[in-house]
């Protein structure tokens, strides 16, 4: 037992102070201020591509010929904000009743790609 601790406290303290050296140079990095625009939220080529394949597979093809329409969408959005924000940590009561107004809409956004 002891030939194996005398192996791990140095590892131990090599992987403590790695990590705290990366925690400052990350810390550093996040002063840099970055500007988005509207571009960088546009989706590319290949991701309207995929889009549009998923949304034929669901339509067409999957064992459930799953209807593309309102209760799905609200689906959709439901299951998203779970895998968003599972423990409800991240968003606050505005941004869920801002993300209403997508409630029923997806579907149709959906469908203008195919």
């Amino acid at each position: 037992m002891k030939k194996y601790l005398i192996a791990l406290v140095p590892v131990t303290l090599l992987a403590v102070m790695g990590l705290r050296s990366t925690s400052h140079s990350a810390e550093k990095n996040l002063t840099v201020a970055y500007k988005f625009s509207e571009d960088d939220l546009k989706p590319t080529e290949t991701q309207k591509k995929v889009e549009e394949l998923v949304t034929q597979i669901l339509t067409n093809y999957h064992y459930r010929r799953v209807p593309l329409n309102d209760s799905l969408s609200s689906k959709i959005l439901d299951n998203y904000i779970k895998e968003l924000d599972g423990n409800k940590m991240n968003f606050t009561k505005q941004d869920i009743q801002d993300f209403e107004q997508f409630r029923y809409s997806l579907d149709d956004q959906l469908q203008k790609v195919i």
